[in-house]
């Protein structure tokens, strides 16, 4: 578009140097490209850029319908090198003016290029121009905290050309939304135009795509100077690649209830006239009001999320999630949600949270005053390998929100697998066998499993060549493992006991359970006894007390004293292991001799930190009576769930892992009657028989 500008008619100023002082901005291809990006972000509170770095105006700007294609006054912005002292060679603008376009171009037709604008009849007064000198870079944003009505209030767009709005995100990529509006007609298009950033602060930029302008002086006038591709502008050509060199200037009013943006194009021509007046001609202008509508009340939902930072391996995890709305609005239909990762597996959780395809959903609330929070949800996991687990929260509501970005809070759990078993730890060989309430890897003389039990609860495995027998009813809890391809008359076991017991035969399971229970027999055989518990009594243990803070391992050779009718009450910490060898002459090699007998109540006791699984005993030949009492709680007392079954009363209680070969001649276990297993029995006898009051539970290495 062309101007003509009346010396004295504006102030003199300058927005930028269109030659010089370019940053560095990215096309949307990635490639840097020199020119000004955008770097003055508008406050929120005025929307508008840094103060200071604005020009300013008093005269509201209204769009006018007559525009500079049939004469009528239209705006344009004018360069300062157009007006003294700054002279020809200066290619900045930073001014506005209000004019009529000449009539011996608009009148040819020739509105399309060199039209000079006639500086006789620009309105006499300064409009608005910029106050401070001069201003780098070019670029400028307006703050997303709200929406803006844009209108073209003069300008001509000629050539080809793009123009629009305009985001950067975070990776500094561009994001263009061209307005057809505003490239509608060959003069100004007054329809005003909303742009919502959606919290994104943006720009105004334009692009061309012509090569060149037509020379000339128009009416007559001749060209004294240009300043071609002055300043690469904002940002680059979105479809073709090619860069914009194009200026603008931003003008507000006071209040900063309005802005005037002025885009200069690439191809400046200064022209004289002949008649003493500079004209300003050029291609493709732009101005623009931009006038930022009243904020709507806002909210911001936040959401916290705490857990441990670390568990073991199948322990169960709990994690806390709650929102809050910060507000200052209420947030309408709040919902909170949990995504768990892979390799979780939901167990439950609170104020009637929901899992489907692992993502946990919590009931919508309706309304969530400012200052207002969810319920402190809660939700529990278990992890089955090791690794880092990332826990993610997300809370929503269709209310509209200013920052999103603290809709979502993650935490991190690191799983490692559980510390080994001490008595695992203290046997190789032992943590395969002591998952199991029996292993029996001979029995083929005699297997009898009979009734009028208290019960029995945990795994079983036994080899197929044992001489399976029972009769009356055996209540039972668990699965029967056999290598074999039937349970024989053990069958009868699973089948009273529908539902809780199970059966499975030609099991692959039971040939390594084998060898690891010989793997640790020799393990144990192995062992140099402890200084200070060689040639010890059964009885001569009670009272025993390792409690120190610190695990130990005590192997124990207990050469007489077999019978046990009383309670023996051993006290020790949390990873001390307790290997018992029964054996008269400590020669493992011609087996263990002697016959152990717990009766009457009888039993070894833990005490202090010490379970069951603390205990691993070796023995021959074992025996058991009834008679006497239960030792007490926190001592099993029973088999626990099993249908069927009861609490004990009295009898020989085997506390522990009992790791037996039968009687050492023989290979055969005496009888059993009221023999209570309190951990595992795990046997290479070719004959035992279980018969009236006994019963077993299994007790688990922690």
């Amino acid at each position: 578009m062309s101007r003509i500008v009346v010396a004295g008619a504006l102030f003199v100023s300058t927005l930028f140097s269109a030659c010089s002082n370019q940053d560095n901005a990215v096309q949307p291809n990635g490639v840097t490209m020199n020119g000004p990006h955008a770097s003055h972000l508008a406050t929120p509170a005025a929307i508008i850029p840094i103060a200071g770095d604005l020009g300013a105006f008093t005269n509201p700007i209204t769009a006018s319908n007559q525009g500079r294609d049939n004469g009528g006054p239209f705006y344009d912005n004018v360069s300062a090198g157009d007006l003294p002292p700054d002279g020809p060679t200066n290619c900045s603008i930073g001014h506005f003016v209000l004019g009529i376009m000449d009539p011996c171009h608009y009148a040819a037709g020739n509105s399309n290029s060199n039209s000079p604008a006639v500086g006789a009849v620009f309105a006499t007064g300064s409009y608005w121009s910029l106050q401070s000198s001069p201003l780098q870079p070019a670029g400028f944003m307006f703050s997303g905290a709200t929406t803006y009505t844009v209108t073209v209030v003069g300008g001509y767009r000629g050539g080809n050309s793009e123009i629009g709005w305009f985001t950067i995100d975070a990776l500094g990529t561009y994001h263009f939304n061209p307005v057809g509006a505003w490239l509608d007609g060959p003069g100004a298009t007054l329809t005003p135009v909303t742009i919502d950033p959606q919290g994104a602060n943006w720009g105004i930029y334009y692009t061309n795509t012509f090569s060149g302008h037509t020379g000339g002086g128009g009416c007559g006038g001749t060209v004294d100077h240009y300043c071609t591709d002055a300043t690469a502008g904002i940002p680059a050509n979105p479809v073709a690649g090619t860069p914009n060199q194009n200026q603008f200037a931003l003008f507000t009013n006071s209040t900063g209830t309005q802005f005037v943006v002025g885009v200069e194009d690439n191809q400046l021509q200064l022209i004289s006239d002949g008649n003493g007046l500079l004209h300003d001609s050029d291609y493709q202008d732009y101005i623009f009001t931009v006038v930022p509508n009243a904020v709507t009340p806002s909210l911001d939902l936040t959401i916290t999320k705490s857990g441990p930072t670390t568990a073991n391996v199948g322990q169960q995890v709990t994690y806390t999630v709650q929102g809050t709305n910060s507000g200052p609005a209420t947030a309408l239909n709040v919902q909170v949600q949990d995504t768990l990762p892979a390799g979780a597996t939901y167990v439950t959780s609170s104020d009637g949270g929901t899992q489907l395809n692992g993502v946990v959903t919590w009931p919508t609330i309706a309304s969530l005053a400012s200052g207002g929070t969810t319920p402190a949800y809660t939700v529990t996991v278990t992890y089955a390998a090791a690794g880092t687990y990332k826990n993610n929260a997300h809370v929503f509501t269709t209310s509209t929100e200013t920052n999103t970005n603290n809709n979502h809070a993650d935490a991190s759990t690191v799983l490692t697998a559980p510390p080994a078993c001490a008595a695992d730890a203290a046997v190789p060989g032992l943590s395969s066998i002591n998952d199991y309430l029996f292993l029996f890897t001979d029995g083929s003389k005699d297997a009898n499993w009979q009734g009028a039990t208290k019960g029995f609860f945990g795994n079983v495995a036994v080899d197929g060549g044992a001489a399976f027998r029972t009769s009356g009813g055996v209540p039972f809890k668990g699965t029967i493992f056999t290598n074999g391809a039937s349970l024989g008359a053990w069958q009868q076991i699973v089948t009273q006991n529908a539902g809780q017991a199970f059966g499975a035969t030609n099991s692959p399971l039971v040939a390594p359970l084998e060898s690891s229970l010989n793997s640790a027999f020799a393990a144990i055989n192995a062992m140099a006894v402890t200084p200070g518990y060689d040639n010890r009594t059964a009885i001569s243990l009670n009272g025993l007390n390792t409690q120190n803070g610190i695990a130990e391992t005590f192997v124990i050779n207990i050469t007489s004293g077999f019978q046990v009718s009383s309670q023996i009450n051993i006290t020790g910490d949390a990873g001390d292991v307790f290997i018992l060898r029964w054996d008269t002459d400590k020669n493992a090699a011609n087996g263990y001799q002697g016959q152990v007998k717990f009766q009457s109540g009888g039993a070894i006791v833990p005490k202090g930190g010490l379970t069951p699984a603390s205990f691993i005993s070796v023995a021959g030949d074992i025996a058991s009576s009834g008679g006497g009492s239960n030792p007490p709680l926190p001592y099993p007392q029973g088999p626990g769930s099993v249908t069927g079954g009861g609490n004990w009363n009295g009898g020989g209680f085997f506390t522990g892992y009992w790791l037996t070969t039968g009687d050492p001649v023989s290979h055969q276990t005496s009888s059993l009657s009221n023999a209570i297993f309190v951990g595992g029995w795990y046997s290479t006898t070719t004959k035992f028989s279980m018969t009236s009051g006994t019963s077993g539970v299994h007790v688990s290495c922690p």
